[in-house]
Formats: structure tokens, C-alpha cells, sequence
């Protein structure tokens, strides 16, 4: 039941628009075939929790969620290993930092340039906001 699963720290949780084909069938909330996914679906009989307390989670965005949330989540500010995104940005090219307005690491602005330095001194996670370019 989507409105009474509990995501308890440090799970995942993984967002993704539909799939095609077997793995669409299989990933189906109700489908036949949801035995052959037990290791990454929601445990129905899991302990419920009596009072919930506040924690991490990994959220992954695929596909259409990506493309339509990624950047709302960006905005909000996300939690992030400095290992895992200077392999990330070492990965992009000129366009994608077109579109960025600005960037805060642990909520202090940063230039692109002085960003990198900090990631790389980074010992602990970071707090990273990115305000992209408005939309035409």
C-alpha cells in the first residue's frame, strides 16, 4: 500500500515512470510476476513503526521522474558523498553548466570553479543546492 509503506533511514527509494516489456510486468504494483523483485520491494509484513523519527534515505530518480523532479529536488538541496559527485560533474560537458544559476555547498553560495576545489578537500557528505536557469 503506497500511502501506508514507511521508508525507514538509510533504505532506498527508487522512482521510475513505466517500464516496457517483461520488466514493465514484473515492476507492476499488482503483477504475477512481482515474486521475481523480492529483494528490492516493499516488505507488506514488515513491523510498522509506532512513532516514526526523522532520517536519511537514498531517493533514485529514473527516466520521465528524472527529467520532470531531478532539478525540483536539486532546488531543495540534497545530501551527497564528494567522491560521488566530483565523479559526476567530471562527467558532464559545457552545456549542463549552462543552465545553472547558481550553487550552495552546506548552504554558503560558491562560484563553479571554487566548487570544485571544495569537493575535492571534502571529507564529509555536503549539502549541495543547485538553481538552475528559468525555462523559457
Amino acid at each position: 500500500d503506497i500511502d501506508e509503506a514507511i521508508v525507514r533511514n538509510g533504505q532506498d527509494l527508487t522512482l521510475c515512470s513505466a517500464l516496457p516489456g517483461a520488466m514493465g510486468i514484473c515492476m507492476r504494483r499488482d503483477s504475477p510476476l512481482k515474486a521475481y523483485r523480492p529483494g528490492i520491494t516493499h516488505c507488506e509484513d514488515c513491523d510498522k513503526l509506532v512513532d516514526p523519527e526523522p532520517g536519511h534515505i537514498t531517493l533514485k530518480y529514473f527516466n520521465f521522474i528524472a527529467r520532470e523532479q531531478g532539478a525540483k529536488l536539486l532546488e531543495r538541496g540534497i545530501i551527497v558523498e564528494p567522491k560521488a559527485l566530483k565523479t559526476f560533474l567530471e562527467s558532464r560537458d559545457a552545456l549542463f553548466w549552462d543552465d545553472i544559476v547558481s550553487i550552495e555547498i552546506n548552504e554558503m553560495p560558491h562560484s563553479i570553479e571554487d566548487m570544485a576545489l571544495f569537493i575535492l578537500h571534502a571529507t564529509d557528505s555536503i549539502r549541495l543546492t543547485v538553481r538552475p536557469a528559468p525555462t523559457a
